[in-house]
């Protein structure tokens, strides 16, 4: 008696890794945590959600460069007309045109503007934060797209294994009929139909390594090669699932998930931004200094010059410029919080979905593992008949159908539980990543 398919299968698995060859070209052995760390190293879409939080650090360095003194490098060279030394047109003074070439330097240093460039700098702190949450959410899709592939392309695998034991067992039993047929111990319809048999397993062969080849391609592509890797992936490991309520697993999403973290550091953003713009109501006091010297000017000109003083800035009317934007800074400050509400909304159906899914495909690991079981005793059975020829080869092909879609179907649900474990675990906030800490946005 032959041994049941899924021993076969589960012998491949086991012994096949490092072994199988892809054509002419040896394929690699691949594990999950080793397509993360691929992933991470070489996928471009990784480069590019790590650069957009780091750009965003730099607006912090731009809002506190208003707290830094501020100078400037002037040079001024006039001729004046003879007896033409006044403006007397044009503005309401009439300073006094002299000869003169020089040089100086204009300082200015901000002293208060009562919480207008604090408020600004916090806002921009906040949304570095928040984009470098944003950048980590990034991250967890792409490696949960990783996941998923992965676990569609050892899906693909092994059922490449099955169809290629169903060939091998369909071509022995096409053999036997052909030898009995010879001996007048079966007609030529058995042989038809055994060639027939024969023929669909070829056909299923055939599709399931095109299924491969198209996983392997989106799985290298994922994982940053410009062409396809043959890749021979290793079984990962079933773990059951959490005991945790679903209230709990919700808190925990809410409060680890990047994508919420971002949208509440957005909120503090557009608080602190609504907090500035209410500040442009408030004066502006800064020192400014001037200093130079002069190598070629009027004799009524000193040789050098300096002076400094103080200046207040009251803003009296602009047009409602200033409301405006206040306005505006409180819509979207309203528009932050109405976006984490639905966020929030969305993500606890979402967990509550994948914990639905995650259970019922536990429970079918049982089912489909014992309808394996049932269907590799009845081939049995069924070819036990046939050798003794108390059977049809039909009631065989029947069998062999069944005992193949069982073993599709089997590894089918185990790769669907480990795709619903990594639904979950990237609701939760389950980080495989490492995030752009907070901290590095106020370094600079």
């Amino acid at each position: 008696m032959m041994p049941p398919f899924g021993a076969c299968l589960l012998l491949v698995l086991i012994i096949g890794p490092g072994t199988i060859a892809y054509g002419e070209e040896r394929a690699e052995t691949l594990t999950l945590e080793r397509a993360h760390e691929l992933a991470l190293l070489n996928a471009p879409r990784i480069s590019l959600a790590q650069l957009q939080a780091v750009a965003a650090l730099d607006e912090v360095a731009v809002e506190r460069s208003a707290y830094l003194p501020q100078l400037t490098g002037v040079m001024t060279m006039v001729r004046a007309s003879s007896g033409n030394t006044r403006i007397e047109a044009g503005a309401l003074n009439n300073p006094s045109i002299y000869d003169r070439e020089a040089a100086g330097v204009v300082a200015s240093q901000l002293i208060t503007d009562f919480g207008l460039t604090t408020g600004r700098i916090d806002a921009a702190r906040m949304h570095s934060w928040a984009e470098s949450k944003r950048s980590q959410a990034s991250i967890d899709e792409i490696l949960l797209e990783v996941d998923l592939e992965y676990y569609r392309t050892l899906q693909s695998q092994s059922r490449v294994i099955v169809a290629e034991q169903t060939v091998k067992e369909r071509q022995q039993i096409a053999a036997k009929v052909t030898g009995m047929v010879e001996n007048k111990l079966k007609s030529e319809l058995d042989q038809s139909f055994a060639q027939v048999n024969l023929e669909e397993g070829r056909m299923l062969e055939a599709q399931v390594r095109n299924e491969l080849t198209i996983n392997n391609l989106t799985l290298s592509t994922l994982l940053g090669f410009d062409i396809p890797q043959p890749f021979i992936l290793l079984e990962h490991a079933l773990a059951p699932p959490s005991t945790q309520h679903a209230d709990e697993l919700v808190a925990q999403a809410l409060r680890d998930n990047p994508a919420i973290a971002r949208l509440r550091f957005e909120i503090s953003s557009t608080m602190r931004a609504y907090d500035a713009e209410r500040a442009l109501d408030y004066p502006t006091v800064s020192a400014i200094g001037v200093a130079g010297v002069s190598v070629d000017r009027d004799p009524r000109l000193a040789s050098s010059y300096a002076a400094g003083g103080f200046n207040l800035s009251i803003p009296l009317y602009s047009g409602n410029l200033i409301a405006t934007r206040q306005h505006e800074a409180e819509l979207r400050m309203q528009l932050a919080k109405a976006t984490l509400r639905i966020a929030e909304n969305d993500l606890s159906r979402d967990v509550r979905v994948a914990i639905a899914n995650v259970t019922y495909t536990y429970a079918r690991l049982d089912m489909a593992g014992k309808l394996l079981v049932q269907a590799g005793l009845s081939y049995d059975l069924a070819k036990s008949r046939f050798d003794l020829g108390l059977t049809s080869i039909v009631d065989l092909e029947q069998a062999d159908l069944s005992r193949t879609s069982a073993s599709m179907t089997e590894s089918a649900v185990k790769q669907d539980y480990l795709i619903q474990l990594a639904v979950l675990d990237n609701r939760l906030g389950v980080h495989v990543a490492p995030a752009i800490a907070p901290t590095q946005a106020g370094q600079r």
